[in-house]
């Protein structure tokens, strides 16, 4: 898959603290979605423009488990989060 490597939240988005995670609001769609800690700590660094290496550093670093295990998580939360317009590349 050809994947932009920096990603922003979209201005259309609003968010706030749910449990251990976050809800998000799409102001477009009027839907809700909710993501888990550890999507709620990938969407904490997506308010400025970020690059999916740097996500998946942070990540790693945070939860202490290595690049190559979370990789493809932060990837797969990245194509779900595009999927439903939540980000954007920057």
């Amino acid at each position: 898959m050809n994947r932009p490597t920096r990603f922003q939240s979209a201005p259309d988005c609003v968010s706030c603290p749910y449990g251990e995670g976050v809800a998000i609001l799409d102001l477009r769609s009027n839907v809700y979605f909710s993501l888990n800690a550890v999507g709620a700590e990938v969407w904490s660094q997506l308010d400025r423009p970020v690059a999916r290496s740097d996500l998946v550093a942070h990540v790693s670093g945070r939860f202490a488990v290595t690049p190559e295990v979370c990789a493809p998580d932060i990837d797969g939360l990245l194509d779900a989060l595009a999927g439903h317009g939540l980000i954007e590349p920057a």
